[in-house]
């Protein structure tokens, strides 16, 4: 090794073409590889960058009269060695280093292949949590680290501090974790209460997603005494979360958490947020309705909370609330009505329904909704509303 780093002193020393040069340093980087020393090796790969573009491997201020093609040369090697190097410190267990060197890459699908390659141990598994959910690299992967290994309290406050931030594929994603987490929990502790009482269960060829329902249909009594399986509060976080997800078996094992709920001692029946006061009964007519089991029920039920809201401080969340049921159910006209008549410029911005430039945009019609931007002079609204249907409808 030491003959070799002499050489390449010689080697870069003699240089005098540019050929010569990029040579040399090839010989540099090998040695760096050698010796795992990858951040040297992507200063020798910017180096060579620069070579090849024709200016000085080393400089402090950006040359003069740089071209766009010599920045482009440059750009491009250097995204190809943010690549190399992330991808060796990765697979060398070093995340937080690598994670510099993969941010800029527009790849997500190597960075979350990375991440799961990595085995996770006690001194690791924050900087997983960290880099794959906080710092959104691999938000599924790192919140399941948290519900397998740090437990549900914190995997609510996660969800809590990151959502927002999420695109809502991802959220669903995450809400969906959290459920069947929650659901598995509760399954896992009545199956154990019910054995300490001498029941044998047997699931057999019970689907995975019903056993909850199969438990609470064929031993009512058994479970309901020997509740709660689980923190009543978790539960409550629990549903108020799955309000977004999609999937009809989430929504069913959202139903099934509801019906489990309600049975829980007066005690722990503990409020939830409006329009869901009742956590566990209004939770259900939503879940019920999203699955179509008696959307009509369902779309009473909360008129009727948004009915008796109005001119209080949760008229809004209560209206919102309605309208993404309607529209969720595909009742998008009614949704927009709704929406025109009750509320204001800043509809959805709550992040509970579509705004009104998205209801408009789903609706058959949204001339009602056109007329009203014009009348109340909100340009953009109006532009986005005609110029993105126009293009949708290609006239």
């Amino acid at each position: 090794m030491a003959e070799d780093i002499e050489s390449t002193f010689d080697q870069i020393e003699s240089s005098r073409s540019k050929s010569e040069a990029l040579t040399a340093l090839q010989r540099v980087a090998e040695l760096f590889l050698a010796q795992k020393d990858f951040h040297r090796l992507f200063e020798t790969r910017k180096f060579q960058s620069r070579i090849r573009a024709g200016v000085p491997p080393f400089y402090v201020e950006r040359p003069t009269g740089l071209t766009q093609a010599q920045s482009d040369l440059i750009e491009n090697e250097l995204l190809d060695a943010c690549r190399e190097v992330g991808t060796l410190l990765a697979k060398e267990g070093h995340l937080g280093q690598a994670w510099p060197y993969l941010q800029p890459l527009d790849d997500s699908r190597l960075v979350e292949q990375l991440i799961e390659a990595i085995p996770t141990t006690e001194l690791n598994i924050a900087e997983l949590i960290d880099i794959g959910l906080y710092q959104r690299a691999h938000p599924e992967y790192g919140y399941g680290l948290i519900l397998k290994h740090l437990g549900t309290c914190q995997a609510i406050s996660a969800f809590d501090s990151i959502a927002l931030y999420l695109p809502i594929l991802q959220r669903r994603n995450l809400a969906g974790r959290l459920l069947e987490h929650v659901e598995r929990e509760v399954l896992t502790n009545i199956v154990a209460s019910l054995e300490r009482n001498g029941e044998i269960v047997s699931f057999q060829a019970i689907d995975t997603r019903r056993r909850l329902s199969f438990l609470m249909d064929h031993y009512p009594n058994q479970v309901a005494q020997s509740s709660p399986h689980l923190d009543a509060t978790h539960l409550v976080a629990a549903m108020r979360i799955a309000r977004i997800v999609d999937k009809p078996d989430l929504l069913r094992t959202a139903i099934d958490l509801a019906r489990y709920g309600i049975q829980l001692p007066t005690i722990l029946q503990y409020a939830s947020d409006a329009p869901f006061e009742q956590t566990y009964p209004d939770h259900l007519f939503y879940f019920n309705g999203l699955v179509g089991n008696d959307p009509d029920k369902a779309v009473e039920h909360f008129t009727d909370k948004f009915q008796a809201s109005i001119g209080l401080s949760n008229e809004q969340v209560s209206l919102e609330t309605l309208v993404a049921l309607l529209r969720r159910i595909g009742r998008i006209e009614m949704a927009l009505e709704l929406a025109i008549q009750f509320g204001g410029s800043e509809f959805g911005a709550g992040g509970i329904s579509p705004s009104l430039i998205e209801l408009g945009l789903a609706a058959r019609n949204s001339e009602k909704l056109s007329k009203q931007f014009r009348s109340q002079r909100y340009l953009l609204s109006f532009a986005a509303l005609q110029l993105t249907r126009r293009q949708v409808d290609g006239s």
